[in-house]
């Protein structure tokens, strides 16, 4: 199916009851010919379905990624970019699924590895060159972070601003990028940089910054990083006050054991950060949405201390309601969706959807439907159980089963933040490889020239990986 026109909702809604009955199914030649179906919309549909299918039969989901990634190349070696981003942001679900599991992670990077080289093998490419075939790889790439969601700075024009900055900007990059390479350096030039309120939001700042201070709170200075954080928070860019929940996340998600007293203070900042509107955020090219990032203190909180009753979001969802603000109580939603989907917490994000229903009552059932079928994505057994077990939730149950679920095809790069995180923290030999990207990026001047030092520093890893070298 090769359309471009606008289906109207009905036929996009066939559409995605035909790829859902696929995937219940197993029809997996149903599924390859829908990640070929080019109309508009459904390609947003289709690829959490097929992490579904992926997550639900691994052997055949393997399969049929492999089958997705052979579409990718066309004779005599142009990448097809629509196949590249499907099978891409396919794989990033993929790779969140598996990240603690070092053998599907070794056949992930095979099946990648063995598509990449493919294209640099192509006749086309022996005649163009090696960088003009990165450039082509890029193109896909540049798409994908085009349509990014409402909550991901990291996208396009972010970019396109950060790496138009001048010289003396990346003056600040360079000497936190040493405390990150050097740790011993401490913290102190992170510290003074951040705590200017006047500096305009800086992507590379900021993801820098995270992976720093997560860095230092989990290795080297707990509580000295925690102190800092909460100083941040109050004292710091505004831009960074949803980082200080991030940071905290990996960092307390890390450790063995927490103090009560920790999560007293996560979970004040967490309520002071949606209470104050600072869940959003302004740039100079984009508004962002960030409640879902209320998600990282109830997760934590459910870690440490299990069996506990959610201590956030209810409150804050009571708040919502009361003052009828729809924009926050669908960003609770989405912090609900993440814990489900991104982290796969459902019994947790079902018990906060069942405390929803008694706050909010009918006037939220729709989007609640729409939590549930995102749950479901994830464990369709629970999801049943608990549509039986509360009994005004049990008319729901048909109604379901046509509801489309939240998370879309653009949500899935994000995914890929948990798994660098985790490799920084474990591997001194692949954090030392994340600050070579960085300080590669120190030098671009423009997005394409950054997206093709990327797409060569990942070409670089996959050739390095034990899957490539077997």
């Amino acid at each position: 199916m090769r359309s471009r026109q606008n289906p109207t909702p009905a036929v996009l809604n066939a559409r995605y009851i035909a790829i859902r009955t696929a995937e219940a199914r197993g029809l997996t030649d149903s599924l390859l010919q829908a990640a070929r179906d080019r109309t508009p919309g459904v390609r947003r549909l289709l690829v959490p379905m097929l992490y579904r299918f992926w997550h639900r039969d691994r052997e055949r989901g393997w399969r049929l990624l492999a089958r997705i990634g052979s579409d990718i190349l066309h004779f005599p070696g142009m990448p097809d970019i629509f196949a590249t981003e499907t099978f891409a942001e396919v794989s990033l679900a993929v790779l969140n699924g598996c990240r603690d599991d070092p053998n599907q992670l070794d056949r992930l990077a095979l099946i990648w590895r063995d598509q990449v080289e493919a294209i640099f093998k192509a006749p086309l490419a022996r005649t163009l060159g090696r960088g003009l075939v990165l450039k082509m790889l890029a193109r896909p790439v540049a798409r994908v972070l085009q349509r990014q969601p409402a909550y991901q700075p990291l996208n396009f024009k972010e970019l396109g601003v950060t790496f138009a900055r001048p010289d003396e900007f990346r003056v600040a990059w360079r000497a936190i990028l040493r405390s990150l390479e050097q740790p011993d350096t401490g913290l102190a030039t992170l510290a003074e940089i951040l705590t200017r309120q006047e500096l305009p939001f800086d992507l590379y700042l900021m993801l820098l910054c995270e992976r720093t201070l997560i860095y230092h709170g989990v290795k080297v200075d707990v509580a000295g990083t925690f102190d800092l954080l909460q100083r941040l928070f109050a004292e710091g860019c505004p831009w960074f006050r949803q980082s200080v929940l991030y940071v905290l996340f990996h960092m307390l998600g890390s450790a063995p054991s927490v103090e009560d007293a920790w999560l007293d203070r996560y979970a004040t900042i967490a309520e002071e950060f949606f209470v104050s509107n600072s869940w959003k955020m302004t740039t100079s090219v984009a508004d962002y949405r960030f409640a879902g990032h209320l998600a990282w203190p109830e997760l934590v909180i459910d870690q440490h201390r299990p069996g506990k009753a959610p201590r956030i979001l209810p409150h804050l969802f009571a708040r919502a309601v009361a003052a009828g603000d729809t924009e926050g109580i669908d960003g609770l939603f989405g912090a609900i969706d993440s814990i489900a989907f991104s982290y796969g917490r459902a019994p947790l994000a079902l018990s906060l959807l069942a405390l929803a229903c008694e706050i909010g009552g009918g006037s939220i059932e729709e989007r609640v439907l729409k939590s549930i079928a995102t749950v479901r994505l994830r464990d369709q057994p629970l999801v049943d159980a608990f549509l039986d077990e509360h009994r005004d939730l049990i008319k729901l149950r048909t109604r379901v089963e046509g509801i489309e679920p939240t998370i879309r095809e653009e949500d899935m790069p994000s995914l890929l933040d948990g798994l660098t995180v985790q490799l920084i923290l474990n591997s001194d030999y692949f954090r030392g490889r994340i600050c070579e990207a960085f300080r590669r990026a120190i030098e671009a001047r423009s997005t394409s020239q950054f997206l093709v030092q990327i797409l060569e520093w990942l070409r670089q890893e996959f050739n390095q990986m034990p899957a490539a070298r077997s």
